[in-house]
């Protein structure tokens, strides 16, 4: 599935990364045990952080913070997701523009 890779280094581009769906997937695209991060005004779009990030000593994330709304460390993971089911989704190009043209 489609997902935007939101890098602690400011100096790398967020880029839009092919994640396979699934726990393992999720953890080595950030490092880690995942967290999940909601990202105020987007129902259909979760991030995805690494739950031990701050206990690691990864770098503040302030790209993803700015959109998230809280401190976030390390590379972060954006992917959609259906609150019908819970399940996560691809994430749609026109959000991924969206996000992109915010940070």
């Amino acid at each position: 599935m489609n997902a935007l890779v939101i890098p602690a280094d400011p100096a790398m581009p967020v880029v839009v990364k092919e994640i396979a769906a699934g726990l393992e997937a999720l953890q080595q695209a950030v490092g880690g045990w995942i967290a999940s991060v909601d990202i105020p005004g987007l129902t259909k779009v979760v991030a995805w952080a690494d739950d031990e990030g701050m206990i690691k000593g990864k770098a503040y994330n302030m790209r993803a913070a700015l959109l998230a709304g809280q401190d976030l460390v390390g590379d972060i993971v954006v992917t959609g997701y259906n609150p019908r089911n819970g399940e996560n989704t691809e994430l749609p190009l026109d959000l991924i523009e969206a996000i992109r043209k915010a940070l």
